[in-house]
């Protein structure tokens, strides 16, 4: 079973589509080679596709001169790739998967030792609607988010993140 704090490959499109892979080493290898870390069976994949290391609590994509290519959200790898949550993963032209990283977790809250606690949910009352007609909710009020003002994050390869608010 995979730890839910876990950076984790979901396999979107392929053979076995719907797979978990738990990035649970410092490097993984996936490719069609049985030994591989992350076996993909499928011809457009090599036998060591691409590598996916972890570095300063980030995960990197590397292609390892497949024949089809690794490609990041639709750009072909030529250097290792910062994955970061929701990134498409395509390994040739057949296989796609998706990076996910578990929620990160304010590290100030947790040196001050405050928690977050998901406020409760609305109430919501359905109607029952006749055939032929939408259900609508009755109750529900709209709540805004508190203004915050934005932030832009840029990361220069070999450079610590840099946050602009």
């Amino acid at each position: 079973m995979e730890a839910p704090d876990q950076p984790r490959l979901i396999l979107r499109e392929g053979q076995s589509a719907h797979d978990s892979f738990p990035i649970d080493r410092p490097e993984l290898i996936l490719g069609r080679d049985p030994a591989a870390d992350i076996l993909i069976d499928s011809p457009g994949v090599s036998r060591r596709h691409a590598r996916l290391y972890q570095e300063a609590g980030a995960c990197w994509l590397e292609d390892l001169a497949s024949r089809n290519g690794t490609f990041v959200n639709g750009e072909r790898l030529s250097a290792p790739c910062h994955l970061q949550s929701k990134d498409e993963v395509r390994l040739g032209q057949s296989v796609l998967l998706v990076f996910e990283e578990p929620p990160r977790v304010n590290e100030t809250a947790i040196e001050a030792g405050l928690t977050v606690e998901q406020p409760p949910l609305p109430q919501e009352t359905m109607l029952e609607a006749p055939s032929g007609v939408a259900a609508t909710m009755i109750g529900d009020d709209l709540q805004f988010a508190p203004r915050t003002p934005p932030r832009l994050t840029i990361t220069v390869a070999g450079q610590k993140p840099f946050t602009h608010t």
